[in-house]
């Protein structure tokens, strides 16, 4: 592996018991690296070592990533092997990536985004900046093909909420910490072909306004997760 955004990794199992090693050096440290599983077997198994010893042992490519797991780490400046063997008597063809989550795509709250899963089983990555306490709606706007899960993480690389289907908004959070979050637009092991997406990243400001008695109220939801208050006064008897 010459990098870490790396191109897809294809390789092959030739023969029963053959074990296929990679080794990758990172001269500093990296926060989050993403391992994007692209082949559907559970027979197919992973395993990475470094520095620290062994970070991930015998885990199988269905469990990896979208759905199905998470497989997202902070690495210390070292040399790293990642090690595929097939289990029982797999042999053939195994495909994966290795993402630098902090090299993501950057979007800008309150612009949709579009993107393309291809293939459909593939993970994206974008990032946005938030000031503590902030508040965003996730707006899922569309989706080609479906079988793809969304979830956010927060600076410290915790999960916020995910993985869930994108076939639904993430919905109103307020942000805790202030930083860099990263969305990820996982396909899942199984999904086939491609599948164009579009989601908003939505910052929400409520709006307030005073009530006149005997006027006709009207208004306005601006965006996606808004609330519109409206105040008045009662004399007292």
């Amino acid at each position: 592996l010459a990098g870490v955004v790396e191109p897809v990794v294809i390789g092959n199992i030739d023969h029963v018991g053959q074990v296929v090693h990679y080794t990758f050096s990172l001269s500093e440290d990296i926060t989050r690296l993403y391992l994007d599983a692209l082949t559907d077997n559970s027979n197919v198994r992973w395993t990475l070592t470094g520095p620290r010893g062994t970070l991930v042992s015998g885990r199988h490519f269905q469990q990896s990533d979208s759905i199905d797991g998470l497989s997202m780490f902070d690495l210390v400046a070292g040399d790293y092997t990642l090690t595929i063997d097939g289990h029982q008597d797999f042999t053939g063809e195994f495909r994966l990536r290795l993402l630098d989550l902090s090299q993501a795509s950057a979007l800008t709250p309150g612009t949709p985004v579009t993107g393309q899963l291809t293939p459909a089983n593939q993970t994206d990555a974008w990032q946005f900046t938030a000031a503590a306490g902030q508040r965003f709606f996730f707006d899922r706007q569309a989706e080609s093909a479906g079988n793809a899960w969304w979830r956010l993480i927060d600076p410290y690389g915790r999960v916020v909420w995910g993985a869930t289907d994108f076939g639904t908004d993430g919905g109103l959070r307020t942000l805790a910490q202030a930083g860099t979050y990263t969305v990820l637009i996982e396909g899942r092991r199984n999904a086939v072909g491609s599948n164009r997406y579009t989601f908003n990243v939505q910052p929400v400001v409520d709006a307030s306004s005073a009530l006149e008695r005997d006027q006709r109220v009207s208004g306005a939801i601006a965006h996606p997760g808004q609330v519109r208050s409206h105040t008045f006064t009662l004399d007292a008897d």
